[in-house]
């Protein structure tokens, strides 16, 4: 059964990944883009948590945790899909595919001339956060797991 949920899971995860953040569709266009790039690493992380403070929106709250979240299941995932692959190449496949994500938005973007994506470094910030939280519980899962395995849990 573990055989069939694992390619099942990914499927739908990387389905959702793509719809998400990739199709141009869900965003909302701009006429007028005041900043399509942003560069400067917090910018925009500061910008949302002073506005956070002021107004209390869930919105905010949702675009920063979002970004954080999205990412979470890439470790196990790629964890459990490819057993044999060790930690360390788990967490450069992880980080390398959560640093291409802003470029192909560019890329979809200047392509498609559609002005819904902005390319910021802060998206990138908080997902290689969300793989780095992730990555420390599959850090633990697999030191726990080679342990029961060896008889020393």
């Amino acid at each position: 059964m573990k055989k069939k949920i694992v390619p099942f899971l990914d499927i739908a995860y990387i389905t959702a990944v793509f719809v998400l953040l990739f199709s141009p569709f869900l965003h909302e266009s701009r006429d007028f883009i005041y900043n399509k790039y942003q560069f400067v690493p917090f910018e925009t992380i500061n910008r949302y948590l002073y506005f956070y403070n002021l107004r209390h929106s869930s919105n905010i709250l949702l675009q920063l945790l979002g970004n954080v979240a999205i990412m979470l299941p890439l470790p196990p995932l790629l964890y459990a899909t490819f057993r044999k692959m060790p930690f360390f190449a788990v967490a450069a496949v992880s980080i390398l595919l959560t640093a291409t994500i802003e470029p192909i938005q560019y890329i979809i973007d200047s392509r498609m001339n559609t002005y819904r994506f902005v390319v910021d470094v802060d998206d990138t910030i908080l997902n290689e956060l969300g793989i780095i939280i992730s990555l420390v519980f599959v850090g633990i899962f697999d030191i726990i797991y080679h342990k029961m395995k060896r008889g020393k849990i």
